[in-house]
Formats: structure tokens, sequence, C-alpha cells
């Protein structure tokens, strides 16, 4: 498979890089340093030709000197002395009487000449010489021409290296995306048959692990599910026998003690419809289906009637008759009773709750005191009672309600929101149907 192994992928591309760096480098390091040597030693075969020609009273034809000789023809020198001492050929001009007689190179040329002095058995002196500056400017172009192309080599190595790299770490740049869009309440396995060979050992484990955890979570949703319908029992037969006593035969003390007891089961039967509620809000949901929402509010508004008329607050509900979205007809239901609850509950004294439908979002909003900035943050979350006081009306709750919205809300792709209501200076709850 072509991408079966990281290490693989990065190596195809580096190992042909590298060699093809060296030989870029090797090319222009050795045909520049061959160029660069050409001219300067055609130039020199030039000044001798010259000077041989000269030296027989002729002259060489230009056309046979090469284009070279202009740039070298004064870095290099010939002077020849006769047996007397006399200088009777200069290559860069014609002798006079000012030039000295034979001495040394050095007392004849400056220091920024090395020369060579060459003395025939007759007496005749040879001096050849080239400028200093000419060597250190020969070197210089050498090492130019070599930095240069390793320079270029390097800056393409490492631009390549950058970007194979890169490249052949996408696979895990793929994992970690994959794993950073997934949900809270995704423990589903990763795919593991595209995945690369160094790759499918962490995708494995990671798999393990996210089983680990499913497991346990369902056995802890379990064990919640299973003690909340377990308290139901007793709760009720404590309720009944409450209710059972004469109450006629009671001072008012004790009648207060036995209505607390009741008030008491009651908040306790609450809170573990509620979490049964949370248990099952947070487990594997049905399978979605067309569900047309504003049935739904209505006979979500006429099952709180009771609590409408008992808390003296007025719904009005404004909807779009033909709103229709995929999602879970019970938790759209579940999601709209509570939204709808907790308005009427923290609404004014007498209260007044909006129930807002469009084809992209339900929004309900109250007339109460709101959710303070610094709450919102927390609103959602499990226990996260209000700690505001609302004149007239029982605060008394769960504090699970918005946390099973929250949880329904994420597993019917739902997004819900909480801000002031613009109108009613209340709280205002949205629902976004994505």
């Amino acid at each position: 498979m072509a991408n079966s192994s990281i290490r693989a992928r990065i190596q195809r591309r580096l190992v042909p890089l590298v060699l093809g760096s060296w030989l870029g480098a090797s090319f222009l390091v050795y045909f520049g340093t061959q160029s660069e040597l050409q001219d300067a030693l055609n130039a020199q075969k030039d000044v001798m030709a010259k000077v041989i020609a000269e030296l027989l009273d002729d002259e060489i034809d230009p056309k046979s000197l090469s284009e070279d000789l202009e740039r070298y023809k004064d870095d290099y020198l010939i002077r020849i002395w006769n047996e007397g001492g006399a200088l009777s050929f200069d290559s860069q001009g014609t002798p006079s009487e000012e030039t000295p007689a034979f001495r040394s190179a050095s007392a004849v040329l400056g220091p920024e000449w090395t020369a060579s002095d060459f003395r025939t058995t007759t007496g005749i002196v040879i001096q050849i010489a080239r400028l200093k500056q000419e060597t250190a400017e020969l070197v210089n172009q050498i090492a130019l021409t070599s930095l240069l192309s390793l320079a270029l080599a390097l800056l393409g190595s490492v631009i390549a290296v950058l970007f194979f790299v890169r490249d052949g770490l996408k696979p895990l740049t793929q994992l970690s995306a994959d794993l950073k869009q997934r949900s809270v309440s995704d423990l589903g396995d990763l795919a593991q048959d595209d995945r690369v060979e160094e790759l499918k050992p962490i995708v494995l484990s990671l798999n393990s692990l996210f089983d680990r955890i499913r497991n346990h979570l369902m056995r802890e949703r379990r064990f919640v599910d299973d003690a909340a319908h377990e308290l139901r029992t007793p709760l009720s037969v404590i309720k009944a026998q409450c209710q059972a006593i004469d109450r006629t035969m009671l001072d008012t003390a004790t009648q207060e003690r036995i209505d607390n007891v009741i008030a008491g089961v009651d908040r306790m039967a609450r809170l573990t419809s509620r979490l049964l509620d949370q248990t099952h809000a947070e487990q594997e949901p049905a399978p979605f289906a067309k569900v047309q929402v504003a049935p739904v509010l209505r006979g979500v508004i006429a099952d709180l009637l009771n609590d409408t008329v008992h808390a003296q607050t007025r719904v009005d509900l404004d909807v779009v008759d033909d709103a229709i979205i995929d999602c879970v007809s019970d938790d759209l239901h579940a999601i709209s009773r509570n939204l709808i609850e907790n308005a009427i509950k923290f609404s004014g004294q007498p209260g007044y709750v909006s129930v807002t439908l469009t084809d992209s979002a339900l929004t309900v909003e109250d007339d109460g005191k709101g959710v303070t900035p610094e709450r919102r943050v927390h609103i959602f979350e499990r226990f996260g009672r209000s700690d505001q006081k609302h004149d007239g009306k029982d605060p008394e709750g769960t504090g699970l309600g918005l946390s099973i919205v929250k949880s329904l809300a994420l597993r019917n792709d739902f997004k819900v929101s909480v801000s002031k209501a613009a109108s009613l200076g209340g709280a205002s709850f949205r629902v976004g149907f994505l």
C-alpha cells in the first residue's frame, strides 16, 4: 500500500532528494571550477604565444587569441635581461632606458607580484611573474562557485525536508484531527484499514481504551438506572403511608412534620425521575425521523397547564406550523418540556413565557430575572441550580433539567445556548436545528 509506513514515505522522498542535491552541487562545483581554470590557463597560453611572436619580431593574429586575453593580459609579466643586465624585452611594454637593470625579482617588481627568475648558461635572465591579486581572485571565484552551489543545495534540501516531513506525517496529523473533531459522547472505534503501519498500534490502543470507557459508562448508567427504579417503590410507599394517616387526630406540629416528609418524598421522586432522564439522554439515541415540531410544542404546553395555572404564568406560542426537522421525537419532547417548565418556574409573579418556533430554531423566553453572564457558562452543568430567588415561586429543582437538555441536544445535532431575552428581560434559551 502506498501509505503503508510513515518511515517509508519520508525515506522515499529524502534519499532521492539528498542524492540529487549532492549531484547538483557536485555538477556546479566541477564545471564552475573547470570553467574558471580554463579561462586562466587559456589567457596564460595566449600571453606566452604573444611573447614568443614578439621575440621573433612578429605578432599573433588577433582571431586566434581567446576572448579572455583582455581580462588577464595585465595579470602576467615576462621580462628578459641580456648578458649585460639591460632589459631587452617586456611583455607589457617596450623596454626603455628608465627600466632598471636586473638585480632581483623583488627589486624590479613590487610586493604585489609573485615572480620567478630563470638564468640561462649564457647569462640571460628570464623573469616570469603574475599578480598576487589574480591568484586571490581565482581562489575566490572557485570558492564562491563551490560555496554558492553548496548553499543552494542546502537551501533546497532544507525546504524539501520540511515539506516531505510534513507530508510524511500527514497520517498522524489526520488522526489528531479525527480525534479533535469527535464529540465527548462519540466513543466509537477508529477506522484501522486506511492507517499507516506505525499508527495501527496507536489506533488499536485507542479503540481498546474507548471500549473500556464504553463498558465503564454502561455500568455506571445501568447502576443509576437500577438505583432510580429501586428508589421509586419505597418512595411511593412512604408517601402513601404518610397520606393514609388521619390528620384529624394529629396536632398542628405533627401535621407540619408529615407535610415536610411528603414534600421531601416528592423532591426525591423528582430527582429519581430526572436521574432516569439523564441516564436515557446519555445512551445511544433511537433512529432519526422527520418530526413536525408544532404539535410537539402544543402537547407539551397542554401537559404543563396545571403548572402554569399554579404559577400564575401565561405561556404564548408562536409557531411555524410546517417546521419539520430530523431528530428523535421523544428527545424533542423532553427538550421542549424541560425548557418551558424551567421558564415557568423562573418567570415573574405573575409571569409570562414566550415560545417561538421558526424553521431553524426554537426559542423559549421568560420575564424573570434571567441568568447572569457568569452563570451562563455553568448553567448546563449537572446540578447547576439557579441561586436566584423568585417572588412567589418555588425555585426547588433537581439541577438536572438543563443538563438533560444539553445532552439530548448534542445527540440530535442541536445547538443550545442561553442569553438575555431582548423584549422580556429574563432568560432566553435557544435550540438551533443544525
